[in-house]
Parts: C-alpha cells; sequence; structure tokens
C-alpha cells in the first residue's frame, strides 16, 4: 500500500508494534511508511517491485495509467536484477531513479501473476539470486 500520509503511516506503524513488535513492515524505500516503521523501532524490510512501473519520483504508475504494469518476467527480471545489484530503477519519463529492496513484491490480483511469479524466480535464481522469506532479527 503506497501511504503518503506521514499521520496513516504512524498510525498503521503503531498498530503494528501493538500487535507484535517481531513483525517485519514491508516497505517502500524513502516512504512515510518506512520511516514511520523505524521511529516505533520495528524492522523494515525495503520493498521492490517487479511489476510495476516507477516515475521519476520513485513512486509507482498509478494502476488507472495503461505502462503501470510489466507483463515480461525476463524483462521484469532483468530490472530487478539492476535494482538489487545498482540500486537503481529506469523510470517510465526515462530517468533512473534510486531504490533499495529486501524484498519483491509480485501483485498477486493482476492476471497472470502466479506464471509471472514462476517465471520470474526462475530468471532470478539463474542469476543466483537466493529467494528467501525475511527473518525477524528479534
Amino acid at each position: 500500500m503506497a501511504v503518503r500520509d506521514q499521520k496513516l503511516a504512524e498510525a498503521i506503524a503503531h498498530a503494528i508494534l501493538a500487535v507484535d513488535p517481531k513483525l517485519i513492515l514491508f516497505a517502500p524505500d524513502n516512504t512515510e511508511l518506512a520511516r514511520a516503521g523505524e521511529a516505533q523501532g520495528l524492522q523494515v524490510a525495503r520493498e521492490i517491485f517487479a511489476d510495476r512501473n516507477y516515475l521519476n519520483d520513485g513512486w509507482l504508475v498509478p494502476r488507472t495509467r495503461p505502462d503501470a504494469l510489466l507483463h515480461d518476467p525476463k524483462e521484469a527480471a532483468a530490472r530487478v536484477l539492476r535494482m538489487l545489484r545498482e540500486g537503481k530503477v529506469r523510470s517510465v519519463e526515462g530517468r533512473d531513479v534510486d531504490v533499495r529492496g529486501e524484498t519483491i513484491c509480485v501483485h498477486g490480483d493482476t492476471p497472470g501473476a502466479v506464471e509471472f511469479a514462476r517465471e520470474l524466480r526462475a530468471q532470478l535464481e539463474h542469476e543466483g539470486v537466493r529467494i528467501s522469506a525475511p527473518k525477524s532479527s528479534r
């Protein structure tokens, strides 16, 4: 969920802390949600998006636009590899945007998401990326 509102981000982080302080908060880097999680002392896993395009400001292209989604898992794998190795992704406007990620999101509500994720995983593993669930440091 893209959270731009500081108060909402703080409420989400506080709620997670109240439920279980060992939970890991998944949040895009440099967002209100990531900052709120860190401020609450939560472990934050930076999230990058394999199946979505980015804007120059680092936000995801809105789903209302036809260029919001990536449909080719091989193209997505190449982009994810660059994000992991270089900390960069090319925006739809053509600019390199800084990103940092420890976890990769694939949206399950996209048609063909399961097949996309399988092929993405195969491509990443072929390139030496180790896929595993984040582990709590607490």
